[in-house]
Protein backbone atom coordinates (compact mmCIF):
# COMPACT_ATOMS: atom_id res chain seq x y z
CA UNK A 1 0.00 0.00 0.00
CA UNK A 2 1.34 3.24 -0.80
CA UNK A 3 2.64 5.22 2.18
CA UNK A 4 1.01 8.67 0.90
CA UNK A 5 -2.47 6.54 1.09
CA UNK A 6 -4.01 5.44 4.05
CA UNK A 7 -7.51 3.89 4.64
CA UNK A 8 -8.45 6.03 7.80
CA UNK A 9 -11.89 6.59 10.20
CA UNK A 10 -13.41 8.74 8.00
CA UNK A 11 -13.01 6.00 4.39
CA UNK A 12 -14.10 3.50 6.85
CA UNK A 13 -16.96 5.38 7.82
CA UNK A 14 -18.07 6.54 4.23
CA UNK A 15 -17.51 3.29 3.06
CA UNK A 16 -20.03 2.20 5.80
CA UNK A 17 -22.38 4.17 4.95
CA UNK A 18 -22.21 3.19 1.08
CA UNK A 19 -22.65 -0.36 2.06
CA UNK A 20 -25.98 0.38 4.46
CA UNK A 21 -27.57 2.08 1.62
CA UNK A 22 -27.55 -0.38 -0.73
CA UNK A 23 -30.53 -3.17 -0.76
CA UNK A 24 -30.03 -6.77 -1.34
CA UNK A 25 -30.42 -10.10 1.00
CA UNK A 26 -26.60 -11.14 -0.09
CA UNK A 27 -25.20 -7.58 -0.07
CA UNK A 28 -22.01 -7.55 2.59
CA UNK A 29 -22.01 -5.13 5.34
CA UNK A 30 -18.29 -3.05 6.02
CA UNK A 31 -17.77 -6.19 8.92
CA UNK A 32 -18.33 -9.07 6.75
CA UNK A 33 -16.71 -6.97 3.61
CA UNK A 34 -13.17 -6.51 5.50
CA UNK A 35 -13.74 -10.56 6.67
CA UNK A 36 -13.58 -11.26 2.99
CA UNK A 37 -10.48 -9.26 2.37
CA UNK A 38 -9.12 -11.34 4.91
CA UNK A 39 -9.35 -14.30 3.57
CA UNK A 40 -8.64 -13.45 -0.03
CA UNK A 41 -5.58 -11.72 0.98
CA UNK A 42 -3.94 -14.78 2.59
CA UNK A 43 -5.71 -17.36 0.57
CA UNK A 44 -3.91 -19.92 -2.18
CA UNK A 45 -4.38 -17.67 -4.91
CA UNK A 46 -5.42 -14.21 -6.14
CA UNK A 47 -8.94 -14.01 -6.77
CA UNK A 48 -9.72 -11.44 -9.32
CA UNK A 49 -11.26 -8.23 -8.68
CA UNK A 50 -14.36 -9.02 -10.84
CA UNK A 51 -15.23 -11.88 -8.47
CA UNK A 52 -14.66 -10.43 -5.26
CA UNK A 53 -16.30 -7.43 -5.90
CA UNK A 54 -19.28 -9.74 -7.26
CA UNK A 55 -19.46 -11.53 -3.29
CA UNK A 56 -19.67 -8.15 -2.36
CA UNK A 57 -22.39 -6.15 -3.95
CA UNK A 58 -24.11 -8.52 -6.81
CA UNK A 59 -27.57 -8.64 -6.18
CA UNK A 60 -26.97 -5.18 -4.58
CA UNK A 61 -30.61 -2.54 -5.24
CA UNK A 62 -29.55 0.55 -6.04
CA UNK A 63 -32.11 3.67 -5.48
CA UNK A 64 -32.05 5.90 -8.66
CA UNK A 65 -28.90 8.50 -8.83
CA UNK A 66 -26.46 6.17 -7.06
CA UNK A 67 -24.55 5.36 -9.81
CA UNK A 68 -21.52 7.52 -8.39
CA UNK A 69 -21.83 6.81 -5.45
CA UNK A 70 -21.58 2.91 -6.71
CA UNK A 71 -18.04 4.05 -8.48
CA UNK A 72 -17.25 5.17 -4.88
CA UNK A 73 -17.69 2.67 -3.21
CA UNK A 74 -15.80 0.02 -5.90
CA UNK A 75 -13.40 2.56 -4.93
CA UNK A 76 -13.24 2.18 -1.34
CA UNK A 77 -13.40 -0.81 -1.57
CA UNK A 78 -10.52 -1.70 -3.46
CA UNK A 79 -8.52 0.79 -1.07
CA UNK A 80 -9.93 -1.40 1.61
CA UNK A 81 -8.48 -4.25 0.01
CA UNK A 82 -4.56 -2.69 -0.19
CA UNK A 83 -5.00 -2.10 3.36
CA UNK A 84 -5.79 -5.45 4.97
CA UNK A 85 -3.41 -6.94 2.66
CA UNK A 86 -1.08 -4.40 3.43
CA UNK A 87 -1.78 -4.55 7.59
CA UNK A 88 -1.91 -8.26 7.17
CA UNK A 89 2.09 -8.21 5.96
CA UNK A 90 3.28 -5.70 8.60
CA UNK A 91 1.22 -7.26 11.46
CA UNK A 92 -1.13 -4.44 12.03
CA UNK A 93 -4.26 -6.36 11.11
CA UNK A 94 -7.42 -4.25 12.96
CA UNK A 95 -10.53 -6.08 12.77
CA UNK A 96 -13.70 -4.13 11.96
CA UNK A 97 -16.38 -6.02 14.28
CA UNK A 98 -19.71 -5.03 14.44
CA UNK A 99 -21.30 -3.71 17.96
CA UNK A 100 -24.64 -5.60 19.03
CA UNK A 101 -27.29 -4.53 22.40
CA UNK A 102 -28.17 -7.15 24.50
CA UNK A 103 -31.63 -7.21 26.39
CA UNK A 104 -30.27 -5.18 28.87
CA UNK A 105 -29.13 -2.67 26.51
CA UNK A 106 -25.31 -3.40 27.09
CA UNK A 107 -23.08 -3.27 23.87
CA UNK A 108 -21.29 -5.99 22.87
CA UNK A 109 -18.99 -6.50 19.96
CA UNK A 110 -19.81 -9.30 17.47
CA UNK A 111 -17.36 -11.15 15.54
CA UNK A 112 -19.87 -12.92 13.45
CA UNK A 113 -20.25 -10.69 10.45
CA UNK A 114 -16.60 -10.64 9.97
CA UNK A 115 -16.44 -14.07 10.17
CA UNK A 116 -19.03 -14.67 7.78
CA UNK A 117 -17.26 -12.99 5.52
CA UNK A 118 -14.01 -14.77 6.09
CA UNK A 119 -15.86 -17.39 4.85
CA UNK A 120 -16.91 -16.08 1.51
CA UNK A 121 -13.79 -15.34 0.72
CA UNK A 122 -13.00 -18.74 1.22
CA UNK A 123 -15.65 -19.76 -0.88
CA UNK A 124 -14.47 -18.23 -3.84
CA UNK A 125 -11.32 -20.70 -3.79
CA UNK A 126 -13.83 -23.25 -1.80
CA UNK A 127 -12.00 -26.25 -4.36
CA UNK A 128 -8.55 -25.59 -3.19
CA UNK A 129 -9.14 -24.52 0.32
CA UNK A 130 -11.22 -27.58 1.07
CA UNK A 131 -8.79 -30.10 -0.97
CA UNK A 132 -6.04 -28.86 1.33
CA UNK A 133 -8.04 -29.03 4.59
CA UNK A 134 -8.89 -32.52 3.60
CA UNK A 135 -5.16 -32.96 3.37
CA UNK A 136 -3.60 -31.30 6.43
CA UNK A 137 -4.70 -31.21 9.75
CA UNK A 138 -2.24 -27.96 10.28
CA UNK A 139 -4.71 -25.35 8.11
CA UNK A 140 -7.76 -26.50 10.33
CA UNK A 141 -5.78 -25.94 13.35
CA UNK A 142 -4.49 -22.20 12.05
CA UNK A 143 -8.20 -21.35 11.21
CA UNK A 144 -9.48 -22.51 14.63
CA UNK A 145 -9.29 -19.61 16.34
CA UNK A 146 -11.50 -18.35 13.64
CA UNK A 147 -13.90 -20.76 13.42
CA UNK A 148 -14.36 -20.69 17.18
CA UNK A 149 -15.49 -16.90 16.66
CA UNK A 150 -17.93 -17.10 14.41
CA UNK A 151 -19.50 -20.56 16.13
CA UNK A 152 -19.67 -18.29 19.09
CA UNK A 153 -21.65 -15.51 17.81
CA UNK A 154 -23.91 -17.83 15.23
CA UNK A 155 -21.67 -18.45 12.07
CA UNK A 156 -20.25 -22.17 11.15
CA UNK A 157 -23.75 -23.56 12.96
CA UNK A 158 -23.21 -27.02 10.90
CA UNK A 159 -19.88 -27.51 13.00
CA UNK A 160 -21.24 -26.18 16.65
CA UNK A 161 -21.04 -28.94 18.88
CA UNK A 162 -24.19 -28.58 21.33
CA UNK A 163 -21.65 -29.72 24.42
CA UNK A 164 -19.84 -26.87 24.01
CA UNK A 165 -20.13 -23.93 26.57
CA UNK A 166 -20.15 -20.50 24.77
CA UNK A 167 -17.00 -18.95 25.34
CA UNK A 168 -15.60 -16.40 28.05
CA UNK A 169 -15.32 -12.60 27.44
CA UNK A 170 -11.93 -13.31 27.69
CA UNK A 171 -11.58 -16.01 25.48
CA UNK A 172 -13.30 -14.26 23.01
CA UNK A 173 -10.93 -11.11 23.36
CA UNK A 174 -7.80 -13.35 23.51
CA UNK A 175 -9.40 -14.86 19.97
CA UNK A 176 -9.69 -11.43 18.83
CA UNK A 177 -6.26 -10.16 19.64
CA UNK A 178 -4.51 -13.12 18.00
CA UNK A 179 -6.51 -12.72 14.68
CA UNK A 180 -3.39 -10.94 13.47
CA UNK A 181 -0.78 -13.54 14.31
CA UNK A 182 -3.60 -16.25 12.63
CA UNK A 183 -3.96 -14.35 9.18
CA UNK A 184 -0.38 -13.65 9.08
CA UNK A 185 0.11 -17.27 9.98
CA UNK A 186 -2.63 -18.07 6.86
CA UNK A 187 -0.67 -16.70 4.67
CA UNK A 188 3.10 -18.06 5.44
CA UNK A 189 0.86 -21.56 5.40
CA UNK A 190 0.24 -20.73 1.59
CA UNK A 191 3.54 -19.51 0.52
CA UNK A 192 4.95 -22.61 1.98
CA UNK A 193 2.46 -24.75 0.31
CA UNK A 194 3.21 -22.83 -2.91
CA UNK A 195 6.87 -22.99 -2.75
CA UNK A 196 7.17 -26.83 -2.07
CA UNK A 197 5.90 -28.48 -5.53
CA UNK A 198 8.01 -25.67 -7.37
CA UNK A 199 11.48 -27.48 -4.82
CA UNK A 200 10.06 -31.01 -5.95
CA UNK A 201 10.20 -30.04 -9.32
CA UNK A 202 13.51 -28.35 -9.23
CA UNK A 203 14.91 -31.11 -7.58
CA UNK A 204 13.31 -33.86 -10.07
CA UNK A 205 15.12 -31.65 -12.99
CA UNK A 206 18.53 -32.38 -11.48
Amino acid sequence: MSDTKVFDEHDIHELDELLSALKGEDVLRLDAAQGLMAAISVGPREVDEAHWMAAIVADAEMSPGYENEFQRLQSLLRALKEAVEYSIEHFAFDAIFSEVRDQNGDHHVDAGGWCEGFSVGIDLQADIWEAQMQFDDELIALLSPIMALGVDDGVFSEIKDPHITPLSEAEREDLMQRLPQVLAEVRHYWDEAEAAPKARSARQLH
